[in-house]
């Protein structure tokens, strides 16, 4: 089954993230590559996938989607609740306006 940001599951997972917050930028998603057998895994990435300019919407670490935010732009990280997200050196959030929120 096909998924995209407009229609059937896509659709309706931004559409609930809107209800969260409503002024929202670009939306990334943070999986663990250990996790690549979890269902979900395949579809948030059939879903957030590259934009038309190539920007890439799905991650398997933190610090790169923080990299890939824009500062004062609403961005959204999404943080999968199947795992952990372990980061191995300090996370520097320097950029204003980021929401990371834990899909659990």
């Amino acid at each position: 089954m096909a998924r995209s940001k407009n229609s059937g599951y896509g659709q309706a997972f931004l559409n609930g993230l809107e209800s969260i917050i409503p002024n929202m930028g670009n939306v990334f998603v943070v999986k663990s590559s250990t996790d690549t057998s979890d269902p979900n895994y395949q579809k948030l990435q059939d879903v957030m996938t590259p934009d038309n300019d190539g920007k890439v919407r799905f991650f398997t670490s933190i610090s790169d989607a923080v990299d890939a935010c824009t500062t004062n732009n609403n961005d959204i990280i999404l943080l999968d609740s199947h795992t952990s997200h372990k980061v191995t050196s300090m996370l520097t959030i320097s950029k204003s306006r980021i929401h990371f929120i834990g899909m659990d």
